[in-house]
């Protein structure tokens, strides 16, 4: 339900929560598939992606995986199915030896770790890293953090700048 209050000059249009609410989970969504878009341009080779259930830090490089908040198992769904993507987290996607020194990945290709994004009317920035079997010997997973800056536009979300905040 709709209220339209008249205060003296001004007109202030009171949504209900519901409303608010279900439009900045559709908003959030949109900014995370179009940001995982983004860094799958980052991608060494294309094959099947995981994404992580977990948020990263915004900021940080690495964004590293399990230190964040859990997103929701509904919303973490949508997401991965948007992208025909896996939910998998960081420690189920890379095989270590024993001593953890080295590590690689095993069942998929990249794995993505988001941030929450930070929404601001009309701009959203969120911060990804992708991490994926390196090409080299010297370590076997590589990882590369960007910071994405996002704009709402008629047809969605759009990435209008990236910032490397790290890259191994």
């Amino acid at each position: 339900m709709h209220r339209l209050w008249v205060l003296g000059a001004c007109i202030a249009l009171v949504y209900p929560l519901s409303a608010i609410r279900a439009q900045s989970d559709a908003d959030r969504l949109a900014i995370e598939v179009a940001a995982t878009r983004a860094m799958l341009g980052h991608q060494y080779n294309k094959g099947s992606i995981s994404i992580d259930p977990v948020e990263g830090a915004e900021g940080h490089a690495p964004s590293n995986p399990g230190v964040g908040n859990l997103r929701s198992a509904i919303h973490t769904e949508a997401l991965a199915k948007t992208l025909s993507a896996s939910v998998r987290r960081y420690s189920d996607v890379t095989r270590c030896t024993n001593d953890r020194t080295q590590c690689a990945m095993s069942g998929t290709s990249a794995h993505l770790v988001l941030s929450a994004p930070t929404i601001r009317g009309d701009t959203a920035s969120v911060t990804a890293t992708i991490y994926q079997n390196s090409p080299s010997k010297r370590q076997l997973v590589d990882y590369e953090t960007v910071l994405l800056k996002l704009v709402r536009r008629i047809g969605g979300w759009t990435v209008v700048k990236e910032v490397q905040l790290g890259i191994s």
